[in-house]
This record gives C-alpha cells, structure tokens and sequence, in this order.
C-alpha cells in the first residue's frame, strides 16, 4: 500500500503532529508514505529528521486552482504504486479534487477531518467538491454528525476513526512529579493546573489565567499555571494573542503563579509535572492533548463544546465547563482540588478508557481497511 499524505499547511501544531505520527505508525505497518509539503513549511522542516519521502510543491490558492491540480497530478501520475491521497486540511480539498479530475490515474480521495465545519456548506460547490472525496474521516461520532447535519456529503462516504496515541511511547517517558517540575523550574510544593498547545485566541490561555487570578487573588486558593506552547508562525493574530497573555500577567500581578514554557516533542514531562490539565479551547473538534493527559492519569477540566464533550463522555470521565467562563472554570478546579479521592477516581477511570479506545494501533488498522475497501 503507497499512500500520498498532502498537507500545505504552514503551522506547527495538533494537526501537523497527528499527520506525521499517523505516517510514522503506517509506515511500521509497512505501508509507503510520500508526502506532498511546502518548502521550508515547519512540517517540511521536521520530515527532513526522517526517512520519508517529500515532494516539495507550490501553496494552492483555496478555489479553483487548476495551475496547481496540473502540477500536483504531474507529480502523483510519476509514482506508479500511488493511488490514494490523503488530505489533512479543508483548504487542500480544491485543487486536490481537481488534481484527481486531470490524472492520468485512477486516484481515492480521503479526507482526514481534524477540525469542525463551523458554517454550513451546502452551496452547490461545497456539494461538489465533497462527494468528490471517496472516504470523509471524522475523529468522533458527535463530529460526524455535525458534518453531516452542515453539509450535504453522502452519509456512507463518512467513517469515524479516532485520533490516537502511541501510549507506549507516552507512557515512557513518565517522570517523577518532583523530578519533572525541577526539569521546569516550576514550584515543588504548589498545586498546578497547566494547558499545552498552540497560544491562539481559540485555546483558550487567558480564560485559564483570568481562572487563576480569581482563584489566587479574591477565592485565597493558591495555584500555578503551566503553559506550554508558542503562537503559530506566519499567524500575526497568534503573535498578538501571546504577547496580550503576556501582558495580561503581567497587569493582574500573577507573574509568580503563571509560568510560560517552550512547546516540547516529548509532552510526557509537562503532564508528569501538573495536578490537573485544562482544555479551554473554545470548541475543540477532537482534542489529542485531552487524550494524552487521560493516558498519563491526569484529570481534566474541559469546556462542554465540541469533541471534548465527547471524549470525556460527558463529565463521567472529566469535568465540564462552559467556554470563556473563567469564574466556572475557577469553581471547578476548586471543587477537584477540594476532592482529592474524587479526582483519583476519575483520573483512574479516564486512563482506562483512553489506553482501550485510543490506541494507534487501532487507528492504523481501521485506516488501512478504509483504503483496501476503496
């Protein structure tokens, strides 16, 4: 099996990471990836660290870009072994579709979903485009619906496979709490809530700091913030964002309580050194950082939108709270500090459940009989 993994997506984060673990875990399946990036993209940049192949091509223009379909199916049509393409982003879906149209093959279509609709997009070239896909993934049943409910893609082209994790590889590199928050600089002795992903608007940093200053200030219930990430390259909004959190610790007088670390490969240190993770994002279409921080028996506080809705099967694996609401937030991490036996409970239970259901094995096999069925 040879598989075209596209993606011109320029940033670093969630979606690039699940594309090249996803490559990587195939790959020991002993199925072929050639991925289609950007020069000098930071997806780019990492797959130079391996051994996969990479065929460089120009950023598509998000409609109607037949220039690039042309080249892109040049390129495809010259590996002989290649007939399904991966897609990972919905800008991508245009020219890859026309792409499909020009070859000189017979090429599949699959579309990993890793972010929600938003709007609908029933439009006749919504339509059009989609139902040119052979296979739509979706990471979770409620994502899938959401799907169908705003577009009108066929109901059996879509498959709900979810995002998943090497646990072996995550559990690994377990750490001592003391030994990791020393590895961090952080406080031994204070308890500590940390987020980790992209600094965006939409995550959802200066809900979790406005928590924190509540807490510390007017609630006289001390805690640390670990936030571990950077803004996304190229995104001057992301840019902004961090330096307004910035600033904004720096104006609520939290600079002791709120600590900025340096996004790592490894997230095993930063969950080895925190007493509870965050999922503030405003709506989340998956969320692999909720599964990682299940797997490593942390418990979670995430908002009740999206797919974290979903993984944390509302509230039996988790707590919930409503997106922005920072005084809700502050009240529940209260409330699950204040409970230390509630909190061991459904740390436990949550780990369970993620080590059963998000296996990456499981992924790979369910992607590989999607593609020997196209």
């Amino acid at each position: 099996m040879h598989l075209g993994f596209i993606c011109t997506s320029e940033g670093w984060g969630g979606l690039e990471l699940n594309v090249l673990r996803l490559a990587d875990w195939l790959v020991e399946k002993g199925v072929k990836i050639t991925f289609f990036t950007l020069k000098n993209s930071s997806l780019t940049n990492a797959l130079l660290e391996t051994n996969h192949k990479v065929v460089l091509i120009q950023k598509p223009r998000k409609y109607f870009d037949l220039v690039s379909a042309k080249k892109l199916a040049t390129l495809v049509n010259k590996i002989t072994d290649l007939e399904t393409l991966f897609i990972f982003t919905n800008p991508d879906i245009d020219f890859v579709v026309f792409c499909k149209m020009i070859s000189k093959k017979k090429l599949h279509l699959v579309y990993q979903q890793q972010m929600q609709i938003g709007v609908n997009k029933k439009d006749p070239v919504h339509t059009w485009r989609y139902n040119k896909l052979d296979a739509w993934i979706a990471p979770l049943k409620v994502i899938a619906d959401d799907t169908l409910s705003k577009t009108n893609l066929k109901k059996e082209k879509i498959h709900v496979v979810p995002l998943c994790v090497d646990a072996a590889a995550l559990t690994a590199g377990v750490e001592d709490k003391l030994m990791a928050r020393n590895k961090l600089n952080l406080n031994r002795n204070r308890r500590t809530i940390g987020i980790l992903g992209r600094i965006d608007p939409h995550k959802g940093q200066d809900t979790v700091i406005k928590a924190a200053y509540l807490l510390n200030q007017q609630l006289d219930f001390e805690v640390d913030v670990l936030i571990m990430g950077k803004p996304t390259i190229h995104d001057q909004q992301s840019q902004d964002y961090y330096e307004f959190v910035k600033k904004e610790v720096k104006d609520l007088g939290i600079q002791d309580n709120v600590h900025f670390r340096p996004y790592q490969e490894d997230p095993s240190t930063f969950f080895s050194a925190i007493d509870a993770f965050i999922m503030a994002s405003k709506s989340e279409t998956f969320g692999m950082v909720t599964i990682e921080a299940m797997m490593s028996g942390v418990p979670v506080i995430g908002t009740n939108s999206g797919g974290t809705v979903e993984l944390l099967n509302f509230g039996e694996y988790g707590m919930l709270f409503s997106p922005e609401k920072h005084d809700e937030l502050a009240k529940k991490i209260q409330e699950l500090f204040s409970n230390s036996d509630h909190m061991d409970s459904i740390s436990a239970l949550a780990k369970k459940k993620a080590l059963s259901k998000y296996s990456h094995d499981y992924e790979c096999d369910k992607i590989i009989a999607l593609v020997n069925s196209l």
